[in-house]
């Protein structure tokens, strides 16, 4: 042959064999895929994570404010052997149910103002009733405070802040130093019980049980002070158990005062136990749902809880997580080298009184053998864990900016289920990747069948622009059409797929073969059938045209990958049909219209002639 006859083959072959498309096509599906997980709150950050998001077998989540609804109120106080019971919501006045003697009064003032002292929220007193503003713990302490009459502004006049050692993760527990007026009001001089008369400063721990106890070297009974004995150490305890135990969060707070101002170490030293902070948090309305979606879809959730692991499990079992195969905790983790714990990780679903740096022990285990694990995570120590997930899932309300810099998806209403949404749309995103890529590859193998074919014979068949033309028609609106196919139903029934499969495992490379082999057998048959009976110029046009519109009616066999095209719903997705009704006339207006045939060198048809093409066409 001469040489541009094989220049021009070679093209023709080159344009073929090559699906330009793809990258454009995946990359939009990507896009769009992340458009519509915006729309049900989640930020995608980064695009490949819409299609890990279907992979994904374990969501390890956060207890407060992503499984709860994150808003804290004081439903009991546990002074020594007193129980003070509050009821009524926080918003509104609060009653007490059990108050006794006046020394129980001292305690409760003392807890109050310790836990409204030691703490960073603000309140702002307006004529429809309180307002605080902070984090949702430190809120809660402080509208009790202010229910019973124990403001923290007039309280911070009185005991003005010079000093604090911050909440640490590891430390669990926050500690704040103040001056000590010389006299004090009626309304909290029950404070006073706590520290020595001739104290000029004190200090006021809150933070987990365990750790305040450790600061304490007494507690306060019935306004007096006694030791800390062994029997209060297992008193108290047992009281943070049994409160637990109801899925209410507990917090401890102590006080101390000094002749001077102490240091940080001396702060946190002979403090006086003053009680126990009883906190609800309810589990989220929609929450219980979405884990039963997850455990259908064979995603395991997992809940990691700084909080008391008794608190854990009785949230974990009203929402649906499965606790039966008990929970560790952060001390348990510690006792463990990494091998023991990925074989520890295979059976609890709560992890409790953890720290960010037993989160990242965690992801490291679940990963171990290749299991995609999703994250979730607020704060700056979270980072690390949520960088190294497959899926790190910051907060959009209560995270940090350094907890989303590293994320991949925020959820913009901190709420698990947005997470299994967020699921289910990877899952839909990658289904109609494959469905676009099998699309396009088999219509590929198609063109580059036929051409590569038709050359061995020697027939003079489709020309270059043919074959451009055809790409530019059938991969593009159509093909970008599929990433917005409804999903599947039962998407959310079907096991997480094997992330380490890739796209064309399973069914979908055999559908490519057979299913371009087919096209491009039609093609060629048409072809041969025409040159036969009407000639060489016909034959070239209606081959052209097998060979696109074939493409065309094939996107209605890729829709679905288990129902027919005729239960599929034509009109399920109208821009593909629109699509389709657009590239069809495209591809024959090159035929019909004047002057269009003769750049692409193609003749009119017959009647019959048309009816051969689109017969041998729909039949795809």
């Amino acid at each position: 042959e001469s040489v541009e006859t094989m220049l021009l083959t070679s093209v023709s072959l080159a344009v073929a064999a090559i699906p330009e498309a793809m990258p454009a096509v995946v990359t939009i599906a990507l896009s769009l895929g992340a458009q519509r997980m915006l729309r049900r709150k989640a930020l995608i950050r980064r695009l490949p994570a819409v299609e890990t998001l279907g992979s994904v077998s374990v969501i390890c989540s956060d207890k407060t404010g992503t499984l709860t609804e994150n808003r804290m109120t004081v439903t009991v106080l546990d002074l020594a052997n007193e129980v003070v019971v509050l009821t009524g919501e926080s918003s509104g006045p609060l009653t007490l149910t059990e108050m006794g003697a006046d020394a129980i009064a001292q305690g409760l003032e003392a807890a109050l103002a310790a836990g409204a002292l030691c703490n960073d929220a603000t309140l702002t007193v307006t004529d429809n009733g309180n307002r605080s503003v902070g984090d949702p713990t430190e809120t809660a302490l402080v509208l009790a405070a202010a229910e019973l009459d124990i403001p923290k502004p007039g309280l911070e006049g009185l005991f003005p802040r010079i000093d604090e050692v911050p909440f640490d993760s590891t430390r669990k527990r926050m500690t704040t130093i103040h001056s000590v007026p010389d006299t004090l009001p009626g309304w909290v001089d029950g404070i006073a019980t706590v520290f020595p008369p001739e104290a000029t400063a004190a200090s006021f721990m809150k933070g987990a049980v365990e750790h305040v106890i450790e600061s304490s070297s007494s507690v306060l009974v019935a306004g007096s002070i006694e030791p800390m004995s062994d029997d209060w150490e297992r008193r108290i305890i047992e009281r943070t158990e049994e409160i637990a135990a109801t899925g209410t969060r507990v917090l401890a707070v102590a006080g101390n005062g000094w002749a001077s101002k102490p240091t940080e170490d001396e702060a946190e030293a002979d403090l006086v136990f003053i009680g126990l902070f009883g906190l609800m948090d309810p589990p989220r309305q929609e929450v219980s749902e979405a884990v039963a979606v997850a455990k259908a879809a064979g995603i395991s959730t997992v809940m990691i809880t700084g909080d008391h692991p008794l608190t854990a499990r009785h949230i974990a079992t009203e929402i649906g997580i499965d606790p039966d195969g008990g929970y560790l905790t952060g001390v348990d983790l510690d006792r463990m080298d990494d091998a023991q714990l990925v074989a520890a990780v295979e059976n609890p679903s709560v992890f409790a009184r953890v720290s960010p740096e037993h989160k990242l022990r965690l992801i490291a285990a679940y990963r171990q053998d290749g299991t995609p694990t999703a994250m979730t995570g607020d704060g700056v120590n979270d980072a690390p864990a949520l960088k190294r997930a497959d899926i790190g899932v910051a907060m959009g309300i209560t995270g940090t900016d350094v907890s989303k810099s590293v994320a991949d998806m925020v959820l913009a209403d901190d709420n698990f289920a947005t997470i299994i949404v967020a699921v289910e749309e990877g899952r839909r995103t990658y289904d109609n990747i494959r469905k676009a890529i099998q699309f396009l590859l088999s219509a590929n193998v198609a063109e580059a069948l036929a051409v590569f074919t038709a050359t061995l014979l020697n027939w003079n068949f489709l020309l270059p622009i043919h074959i451009l033309w055809i790409n530019l028609v059938t991969d593009s609106f159509p093909a970008l059409a599929l990433g917005l196919e409804n999903a599947e139903a039962g998407i959310m029934e079907k096991k997480p797929r094997n992330a380490s499969k890739n796209l064309f495992s399973g069914i979908v490379g055999i559908n490519i073969g057979y299913q371009g082999i087919f096209q491009a057998a039609q093609t060629l048959l048409v072809y041969l059938f025409a040159y036969k009976v009407y000639g060489e110029e016909t034959a070239i046009t209606m081959a052209f045209l097998v060979l696109g519109l074939i493409q065309l009616f094939h996107v209605l066999n890729v829709r679905s990958a288990i129902n027919s095209v005729f239960n599929r719903g034509f009109f399920s997705n109208r821009l593909l049909f629109l699509s389709l009704v657009f590239a069809g006339l495209m591809q024959v207006s090159v035929v019909l219209i004047p002057g269009l045939n003769n750049v692409f060198r193609t003749v009119h048809l017959t009647g019959v002639q048309w009816l051969i093409t689109a017969g041998a066409a729909i039949m795809i």
